[in-house]
């Protein structure tokens, strides 16, 4: 594509479009902050388990992890000292989730080193950013149920 741009005083803004393309990364890469909505259902495990993402990537929960439930039934795992940090009692076996995470669009293809193992990005993802600086991916339909701007 050619740009034919100019700037004020008539004069031609050499490399725009080289300009775009770098930013166009960049666009992808801008961090936001979205706030934990909603309860769950939560107990903690004594030994080390197995689940699975909504895209079918096997992930391992360790002993002493928390198994939290959503509303739509999947089953995740959450690190002990952060599931305290994240979450405040309901009643029972429900808890509310609590705080902010920041989040930004996945590549496609890119590998996000979760605590419960590598996750690759397809399109339509987020990439969440916790109090822990730990890193997960979800795709796009739960962060609308579960978070907010």
């Amino acid at each position: 594509m050619a740009w034919n741009i100019r700037a004020g005083g008539g004069r031609r803004v050499d490399g725009i479009a080289e300009q775009l393309a770098r930013w166009s990364a960049d666009v992808v890469a801008t961090w936001v902050r979205f706030r934990r909505r909603g309860e769950v259902t939560a107990v903690r495990r004594d030994e080390p388990w197995t689940w699975t993402t909504s895209d079918g990537t096997p992930m391992r929960g360790r002993a002493g992890d928390w198994e939290v439930t959503g509303d739509d039934g999947r089953a995740r795992s959450v690190d002990a000292a952060i599931f305290h940090q994240t979450h405040e009692p309901i009643d029972g076996d429900r808890w509310r989730r609590t705080g902010e995470v920041q989040g930004r669009q996945a590549r496609p293809g890119e590998v996000v080193h979760s605590l419960e193992g590598d996750q690759t990005a397809r399109l339509g993802q987020w990439v969440l950013r916790g109090v822990a600086g730990e890193e997960w991916l979800v795709p796009s339909e739960h962060l609308d149920a579960a978070y907010e701007r």
